[in-house]
């Protein structure tokens, strides 16, 4: 099945692949904590080994800051990616800014969600408003972007400009069959 080949092909290698790195830098902070450990009247290696969990932990949080970084860079309004970098930025707690960028994210995607809305909205108004569907879709649109750029104004004349398209479609109609009746009528 489709399931089970994505999962083969891509999930667990990259779940592998994440494994496979976190245990490489634990064995790698474990061997320097060893090899410090053993050497702990050697010069400096007592101020080191005390230091190196701190060193560690600076390096976690890089690594998930990173993360987080390349994350930003794809869909925001995407829920999993968005969980994901929220995940990340607060575990690399307070590396650079990440704080500010964990209060900021959250601003950032409702931003992307409110263009989208505004965008899907603007898209259906150009269509048919008579059609119930696009009059639907474009409120609905609206009303979840409820402050951006103008939609509260365009939402407000909304029902007008619907009016005005169906009182126009049903002057057409009214007039197609007039002529229509004349046309009959006259042969």
């Amino acid at each position: 099945s489709a399931c089970a080949d994505a999962y083969s092909r891509l999930i667990f290698p990259s779940i592998e692949r994440e494994v496979r790195s976190d245990l490489t830098d634990k064995a790698i902070y474990d061997q320097a904590e060893t090899a410090l450990a053993a050497a702990k009247d050697f010069r400096n290696a007592k101020t080191l080994l005390k230091e190196l969990p701190a060193k560690r932990n600076e390096q976690v949080k890089k690594k998930n800051y990173d993360y987080a970084q390349s994350l930003l860079n794809k869909n925001l309004a995407d829920d999993t990616t968005f969980k994901n970098v929220l995940a990340y930025l607060k575990k690399a707690g307070d590396y650079k800014d990440a704080e500010f960028l964990l209060a900021e994210v959250p601003l950032k995607r409702q931003e992307l969600i409110n263009e989208k809305n505004y965008n899907d909205a603007i898209a259906a108004i150009k269509k048919d408003l008579t059609v119930d569907a696009n009059y639907n879709f474009a409120v609905s649109c609206l009303e979840k972007c409820e402050g951006y750029k103008d939609s509260n104004t365009i939402l407000q004349e909304l029902p007008a400009k619907r009016k005005e398209q169906l009182n126009d479609k049903n002057y057409k109609a009214a007039l197609a069959a007039y002529n229509a009746d004349l046309t009959s009528s006259t042969t």
